[in-house]
């Protein structure tokens, strides 16, 4: 099983299937079943997390990222491994190697 860590630009991944999702306005609302444990995110986390429906690399995501925000693509593949990788510990996202 790969750790957090192992979250990188190449990596492929995807939302559990235990997770269960809605947006409402700017707001997506996560319930994992499995935890019975639920989540907020913002918009930009939502967008990240909308393109998370079927597996992705996620230098892909990134890519989709600087086509809507204007930010640095360091700072953005920075921002998304965070978050990706805070999803991973959450038990959110499954991973596998490119």
């Amino acid at each position: 099983m790969p750790t957090e860590t192992d979250i990188q630009l190449e990596s492929i991944v995807s939302r559990t299937p235990s997770t269960l999702s809605n947006t409402v306005d700017d707001e997506t609302v996560l319930l994992d079943v499995a935890k019975s444990s639920y989540y907020g995110l913002g918009p930009v986390a939502g967008r990240i997390w909308s393109a998370l429906a079927e597996p992705v690399m996620v230098s892909a995501v990134v890519d989709h990222l600087l086509d809507e925000y204007e930010v640095s693509r360091a700072e953005c593949e920075r921002d998304v491994l965070i978050f990706l990788r805070q999803l991973y510990v959450a038990g959110l996202l499954l991973v596998r190697a490119s």
